[in-house]
């Protein structure tokens, strides 16, 4: 595919966190600055050098999805399920990419987005709980594999990002009432955060799994076992790299939401297929930490194809790894090992 000569610079964050704002800054920077002019050196005549646009909402199908996604009087009468929600998102954006983000950037336009695809990650998989695979694969549909040439997260606290925003509402500097995402329980903006948390470069699949065996479900409980639609979703997160895999990564996440650990995990299925990484994915979920990094909790056996893990148990104070137990005929504790 033939890559457009423009460039993709996509902002993302939770509601209030200044991403229109940061947009407008950097068009006048642009602009003041002289790199418009620049920009436009080798541009047709009548092409725009910046352009701004935003999800949902940059076309003008989209402009009227918008308004039955954000305005809640719209669906008051029927609701709006969970999985409409995520398909009128992805429908907004296949007609952005198709009508509006292709043309521009094959004509060499520098586009500012607010939001795309991490922004559905964020907000239907882990604020909603829906399947990230899933997910994954609406958004691969939409785009067409148009990715951003770099994405911009601003990092701020929801309970201040909530408070700007309706503040706009208070002072008439919004664009329109509060919309229906704005007045979703703190739970789900927090869930959300947590989502481009883990979204965010330099984390891997361990990290997001350690950020799941800390985040508080509905339940109200914490520790090992995952609870709640957000922590799901990390786990779920952690098997990513598993493209198109949706059964195996849903029975991996099962393997990883109980409440014991197996003494061994098969991995089967023909050459190509990913039965190596699929275990290395699945034991970094399951240890929380990298199997590039964890020495100690990872031993590769003289098989090239097996993973060795030695768990190690609390017993009178002390760290004893599973084989020493038995050998001392100590029966194993209830309960998850701790793999350090």
């Amino acid at each position: 595919m033939h890559r457009p000569s423009g460039r993709f610079i996509v902002f993302e964050g939770v509601e209030g966190a200044g991403k229109s704002t940061q947009i407008d800054r950097l068009q006048r920077w642009l602009k003041e600055s002289g790199w418009v002019d620049v920009l436009s050196k080798d541009l047709k005549s009548g092409t725009l050098p910046v352009w701004t646009t935003r999800e949902p909402g940059g076309t003008i199908l989209g402009k009227q999805l918008r308004q039955l996604l954000l305005d809640s009087a719209l669906t008051a009468a029927e609701g709006l399920p969970e999985v409409t929600e995520l398909l009128l998102y992805a429908a907004d954006r296949a007609q952005h990419v198709h009508a509006a983000l292709r043309p521009a950037l094959a004509e060499g336009t520098l586009v500012l987005c607010d939001r795309y695809t991490d922004s559905t990650v964020a907000y239907q998989g882990y604020g909603r709980g829906l399947a990230l695979p899933l997910i994954q694969q609406l958004n691969a549909i939409a785009t067409g594999g148009l990715k951003s040439d770099l994405t911009l997260w601003l990092d701020l606290d929801v309970r201040e990002g909530l408070s700007r925003a309706r503040a706009r509402q208070a002072d008439g500097t919004a664009l329109q009432g509060t919309d229906r995402m704005e007045a979703t329980e703190l739970a789900f903006h927090e869930r959300v955060q947590q989502g481009f948390a883990a979204l965010a470069p330099g984390r891997t699949p361990a990290d997001r799994a350690r950020r799941g065996q800390r985040v508080r479900g509905s339940s109200g409980r914490t520790g090992s076992n995952y609870c709640g639609a957000a922590s799901k979703a990390m786990v779920s997160a952690a098997f990513a790299p598993l493209i198109g895999q949706v059964q195996a990564i849903e029975l991996l996440t099962q393997a990883i939401n109980r409440d014991h650990i197996a003494p061994a995990y098969l991995f089967v299925g023909p050459e190509g297929v990913g039965r190596k990484l699929a275990a290395h994915l699945f034991l970094e979920a399951l240890l929380g930490q990298s199997t590039q990094s964890s020495k100690r909790s990872r031993q590769q056996s003289n098989h090239p194809d097996i993973l060795w893990v030695e768990p190690t148990y609390q017993h009178q104070g002390k760290p004893m790894t599973a084989v020493a137990l038995v050998e001392k005929g100590i029966a194993l504790p209830k309960g998850r090992p701790k793999c350090v």
